[in-house]
């Protein structure tokens, strides 16, 4: 690249206004992490998070060490400040809902103390929907998309999870409804989309929310890329609230009383997406490396054999139990005595990636949890 001061004929100065920006977001990010932490880090909106984490937040919000604060690009920066530009815009649209009002748009609520004499935990909430008949707390999500491994986008693949969930329920092509809270959270295995539910979960069970009959939730996810909207309405739980509840108290307690954040529980196992980019993943194993950890959990390379290509009878073979396994979609016992076929058949024959007629991808994958099996996996390529 040229050097700037080559360059002939340059109005203006002699660096990029993106660059003045990016540089003022970075000092910014440096002044405020210099700071004090004067934010009590047990929040609703942390519910979700690994009580270990919390732990070490609470510790030096509580003043009693000082840890290397995470750093953030301008890039993620500039994505999560527009969060809030978003969320404003989509409820202005919902505004113009016929019979649907908004309101308590940033209502504070106040929850429970930590410990006797302290003041209780506080946190706003995003919006109440409020018809004649019904009445949501809700809680805007805007994400970006990314790359899946089989369908056009993550967020496409997201809707095809939720659709095909023992614990999901469809309304339409953009809107689910879950009864039971706990069973799914187990069921969903994603930890950062949890803390969605968790947050929210918490909120729902308030007591002025709950006061008002406000009888439902919902996580209203925004896709950065395209504007797709997705809505994941859900049954208040009190399990999930009280799990959270006792979280709070207890990384409170190891804190102040019991020697530290090392006497809280961690929640993630080394290996696993939270830890891998946890800010605190260094003191929590000092002797490994998280992120390196969770990248060697991740598949090898390998092309696709296309049942065309087979020997006749193993192809019919695959492709009539696909096609059994395509009809037993929504009957879980059937679709995995097929799925197990399926696996039995390709290993016997050493196939490692298989792909149909329809186009359709899958893989076997090797699981070391529960016990070490081979499980039959959508893939892209």
């Amino acid at each position: 690249m040229k050097d700037v001061n080559e360059i002939p004929g340059l109005l203006g100065p002699r660096r990029g206004y993106t660059d003045m920006l990016d540089e003022s977001l970075m000092k910014k990010q440096a002044a405020q992490n210099e700071k004090p932490r004067d934010k009590n880090p047990l929040r609703p909106s942390a519910s979700g998070y690994c009580a270990r984490k919390l732990a070490y937040d609470y510790n030096e919000y509580r003043g009693n060490a000082k840890y290397e604060p995470e750093v953030k690009d301008p890039k993620t920066m500039r994505l999560l400040d527009l969060g809030s530009s978003i969320e404003w815009n989509l409820l202005k649209l919902f505004q113009g809902v016929e019979g649907l009002q908004v309101r308590y748009k940033q209502q504070t609520l106040s929850f429970f103390p930590l410990k006797e004499g302290e003041l209780p935990l506080e946190g706003s909430i995003d919006f109440v929907f409020v018809s004649d008949k019904h009445k949501m707390i809700g809680d805007v999500k805007s994400k970006k998309d990314k790359f899946s491994s089989w369908t056009a986008s993550a967020w496409k693949e997201m809707d095809y999870k939720l659709s095909h969930m023992q614990t999901v329920a469809q309304i339409s092509d953009t809107a689910f409804w879950v009864d039971d809270l706990p069973a799914f959270l187990k069921e969903l295995r994603d930890p950062f989309f949890e803390d969605n539910f968790v947050q929210a979960n918490f909120y729902a069970m308030n007591p002025f929310i709950v006061e008002r009959g406000i009888d439902h939730g919902a996580i209203i996810q925004y896709n950065k890329n395209d504007s797709s909207i997705r809505e994941i309405r859900f049954r208040p739980s009190q399990y999930v609230y009280d799990y959270v509840e006792s979280k709070f108290k207890n990384v409170a307690k190891a804190v102040d009383e019991l020697g530290g954040p090392e006497m809280v529980e961690r929640e993630y196992n080394l290996g696993s997406m939270r830890c891998a980019f946890c800010q605190y993943n260094k003191l929590c194993y000092p002797n490994q490396n998280a992120l390196k950890d969770y990248f060697s959990t991740w598949p090898k390379k390998d092309w696709p054999q296309d049942t065309s290509r087979l020997d006749e009878p193993l192809a019919a073979e695959l492709e009539g139990m696909y096609a059994s396994l395509q009809s037993a979609a929504n009957a879980d016992t059937a679709r995995k005595n097929i799925e197990e076929d399926i696996v039995k058949l390709m290993d016997l024959k050493q196939i490692n990636k298989i792909r149909f007629a329809d186009g359709a991808i899958y893989e076997l994958k090797f699981l070391k949890s529960p016990r070490p099996h081979l499980e039959l996996r959508r893939s892209k390529v």
